[in-house]
């Protein structure tokens, strides 16, 4: 995450240097917008394509947390009402995954939890 923001800094830094650079030596004559309104709509151009991208990291972040957390909990389940409680999970789970709420959670991983559903349905139910 500190390496993508910083990233991102140095592109910002480096578009407004560009920026800079073509307004005054290219673009000054044939544009009526002055330099700080310029600058100012290609940094919100550059906030929002980085936010997008910080979003879309923090949800795979996301989904491999849930994901190791709902396998810890499967494998540590001792009881039944421990078993119930990660049935409970990865069901939950696997809806929030199939209807898309969690991007990032790969097939492989849906198929585990499938599993662990299916042999729970079959042994306890």
């Amino acid at each position: 995450m500190v390496v993508l923001l910083s990233v991102v800094l140095i592109i910002c830094i480096l578009s407004v240097i560009i920026l800079y650079i073509l307004y005054f030596k290219i673009l000054h004559s044939n544009l009526k917008v002055s330099f700080p309104i310029l600058l100012f709509i290609v940094i919100g151009i550059l906030l929002a394509v980085t936010y997008s991208i910080v979003l879309i990291d923090n949800k795979k972040d996301t989904a491999i947390l849930e994901y190791e957390t709902l396998i810890v909990q499967i494998n540590t389940a001792e009881t039944y009402d421990d078993c119930e409680l990660a049935y409970n999970n990865a069901v939950y789970w696997l809806d929030k995954t199939n209807g898309h709420l969690i991007d990032g959670a790969t097939k492989e991983q849906r198929n585990e939890i499938e599993k662990f559903v299916d042999y729970y349905n079959d042994y306890f139910k």
